[in-house]
């Protein structure tokens, strides 16, 4: 997935003559660049691109009287997660209050610009100013109630998020 980190992984190269030890030479050879932790190391890491992408690195393992081996490739796929809503925490609020309902907390692997789809679900109807908003706002109704919304999230590769729910309980004034 997009920003994990990924470890390429050499540890089963062998000698089949026994000239230990062995050296390791990692180099990418294809797909957006990134820093490897070691190009030395048998199992080198690195912090996968945030965009979707396909890498590709050979390693070349030498014994210890110099016999270089054949590259071998490794291809890694790089996948965006889909976004994850996060609708904020239920509240409680006056009856007429202004209220302010809160996606901000959204989308684990930052494919921004994200999208933002609210809808309200449940309990007396409200217009939100902005459906499409971060943080839209309503004003809550004169009577008590429960009022619940929903949101979505698209990331900017298009993948949706499944809904998130919060509930605002409205009490009368104290």
């Amino acid at each position: 997935n997009t920003l994990s980190t990924v470890t390429l992984d050499g540890s089963s190269s062998s000698d089949p003559d026994g000239d230990l030890p062995l050296t390791y030479l990692w180099t990418q050879v294809a797909g957006t660049p990134v820093l490897l932790s070691s190009t030395t190391s048998p199992t080198p890491t690195f912090t996968a691109p945030g965009d979707p992408s396909s890498l590709s690195f050979t390693l070349v393992v030498t014994d210890s009287l110099g016999a270089p081996s054949t590259p071998d490739e490794v291809v890694i796929t790089v996948n965006n997660q889909a976004p994850v809503a996060d609708a904020g925490d239920d509240q409680s609020v006056d009856t007429l209050a202004s209220v302010a309902l809160s996606g901000g907390g959204s989308d684990p692997d930052g494919d921004t610009p994200l999208a933002y789809q609210w809808a309200q679900t449940g309990g007396t109807t409200v217009e939100l100013s902005d459906q499409t908003a971060v943080n839209p706002t309503f004003t809550a109704p004169a009577d008590p109630g429960t009022l619940t919304f929903s949101l979505v999230v698209t990331d900017s590769f298009g993948l949706s998020s499944a809904p998130d729910e919060v509930v605002t309980t409205v009490n009368n004034q104290a």
